[in-house]
C-alpha cells in the first residue's frame, strides 16, 4: 500500500539512486566489486528512474503487522 501514492514510489526510486551514486563514488568504489554480485536482477538498471521504480516495487519489503492494534486508551473513554 506505500507505493499507491506515486510520490513515494518517487522518493524510494530517486533514493535508491542516490544510493547507487555513492556506491560508484571515488572515496567508495575501492571497497566494492565493480559488478558484483547484487540481490535481484533489476539491480543493475537502477540508473534510470523507470529501472529504479521496477526494482523496488520488485523487491521493497512491508512491514505488515499480523497481529492488529492495540487500544490506546481507556474502556472508560470509550475506547475498546
Amino acid at each position: 500500500k506505500i507505493f499507491e501514492r506515486p510520490v513515494n514510489l518517487e522518493i524510494f526510486a530517486r533514493r535508491l539512486q542516490s544510493l547507487e551514486f555513492l556506491r560508484q563514488s571515488k572515496e567508495l568504489s575501492p571497497f566494492l566489486k565493480e559488478n558484483g554480485k547484487r540481490n535481484h536482477p533489476d539491480s543493475f538498471n537502477i540508473q534510470s528512474l523507470a529501472g529504479a521504480k521496477k526494482y523496488v516495487l520488485d523487491t521493497a519489503p512491508t512491514s505488515y503487522h499480523t497481529c492488529g492494534t492495540a487500544a490506546m486508551l481507556s474502556r472508560e473513554k470509550g475506547v475498546y
